[in-house]
């Protein structure tokens, strides 16, 4: 892989994208439930009427989480305050 790939493929590992993907994806798997996944858009929280941010938490237990969501989408969100359980 070229330099310039390579720097745009880690400038999209780095922006979390990836993940925002991969839980839109399982989110949509429970249309029916009610839940709804948007890529690239701010998590409203309706019950604390906010946008997620440094130290809020998100629960993603009992997930089929990826080996790259864990190892490195998981620790960026954590990197910008938001406490991740999974």
């Amino acid at each position: 892989m070229d330099d310039e790939a390579s720097f745009i493929k880690q400038a999209i590992e780095r922006s979390g994208f990836p993940f925002e993907m991969e839980i839109a994806s399982l989110l949509s798997l429970l249309k029916e439930e009610g839940w709804m996944g948007l890529p690239s858009a701010p998590y409203w929280d309706e019950d604390e009427g906010k946008w997620l941010s440094e130290g809020d938490e998100i629960i993603l237990r009992e997930n089929p989480l990826s080996w790259d969501s864990i190892n490195t989408y998981i620790p960026q969100l954590e990197a910008r305050g938001v406490t991740v359980d999974y």
